[in-house]
């Protein structure tokens, strides 16, 4: 780790009134306008997600490396993959366990590619879930976007009795889809964040934490740098990805088999993670953040996007403020 982050402790306060309500901001204190959430296990569990730019695979070398895998089956309206065959039948004969995605084209016909999509995953073994791949809007508008995807979403469940799984980043799905017609739609479903970072747990779009708590994700994809040549890639890269709970867990939820892959001595992380005590999620867009516990200390201004975690680390005897960690960028600071 760094020194260029320092961590500070803060104090919220609360505040009643709406300073803009088109955008649905608030200055609080921290208070009781915080929601417990779920703490981060560790991931033993790792899997690739493949498509054609990975060119021809040596799933052999692969099936070393790897508990899982998601394939890309197509693009767009009807456009299927050309390693999606191959990739699912070497999959298949290795008994590595998949799941398969379709690429998003939100400016296609909803309905053609829904049922494209549906034609793929009826053509699998559907031992992992379908994952519908939203990142780009097409040059499509919020509502416009948001109303696509749940024609897809609605006519994939049509042809498969089965609702597809969320691939999106926290910036994507924010943007797209929170506060839209469609965000419900999202409640119990499986997400697949992609949210490249250093971190130990991924940023969870606000929209999934809005009607989801508290569930949180389910399959993390962690960075797109992964060493391709060390999986038996043709490309350079390729996306690495972390599935949320135990080894345990995993064969329970998808009825497989799998085992720690040779030579891994990470802890297994507890199968059901309990809700924490003190670690919450911010249910408020924005909050004044004070010195001390009273409305006199000096406000030091910061944002706070909903979903966000916090650890509270101390409360007053009144219940009406908490002392929550923090950090900042060092060089922002100046001893005294």
């Amino acid at each position: 780790m760094t020194n260029d982050f320092e961590r500070i402790d803060l104090v919220g306060t609360p505040d009643r009134s709406s300073l803009n309500a088109e955008y649905n901001t608030v200055p609080c204190r921290i208070q009781r306008f915080l929601q417990p959430s779920i703490q981060a296990v560790g991931y033993n569990v790792v899997g690739i997600d493949v498509s054609s730019w990975q060119g021809k695979i040596d799933w052999c070398k692969a099936a070393e490396k790897i508990h899982f895998a998601f394939i890309r089956a197509g693009v767009g309206s009807s456009t299927v993959d050309p390693q999606f065959s191959t990739n699912k039948s070497e999959c298949e004969k290795r008994g590595i366990p998949y799941g398969i995605y379709w690429y998003m084209k939100p400016d296609k016909n909803p309905k053609q590619t829904a049922f494209s999509f549906a034609a793929a995953y009826n053509d699998t073994n559907k031992v992992l879930p379908p994952w519908m791949d939203s990142e780009t809007c097409a040059g499509l508008n919020k509502a416009e976007v948001s109303n696509w995807t749940a024609k897809v979403d609605n006519n994939f469940a049509d042809a498969t009795d089965k609702r597809p799984g969320m691939y999106s980043s926290p910036g994507f799905a924010n943007q797209y889809y929170w506060q839209t017609d469609y965000q419900d739609s999202l409640k119990d479903r499986l997400l697949w964040v992609a949210n490249w970072t250093t971190a130990n747990v991924p940023e969870v779009p606000y929209v999934w934490s809005k009607v989801n708590q508290p569930r949180t994700w389910t399959f993390w994809q962690w960075t797109s740098k992964g060493k391709g040549i060390d999986y038996g890639m043709q490309s350079v890269c390729l996306d690495l990805n972390y599935f949320h709970y135990s080894i345990a867990e995993f064969n329970n939820r998808f009825g497989t088999n799998i085992k720690p892959l040779p030579g891994d001595t990470t802890p297994p992380p507890p199968p059901d993670p309990q809700p924490s005590d003190h670690i919450y999620l911010v249910n408020v867009s924005d909050m004044s953040v004070r010195s001390k516990p009273n409305t006199g200390a000096t406000s030091l201004y910061a944002r706070a996007i909903k979903g966000r975690e916090v650890e509270v680390l101390n409360e007053t005897e009144t219940n009406e403020y908490v002392q929550v960690r923090a950090w900042m960028l060092k060089r922002s600071l100046k001893k005294k």
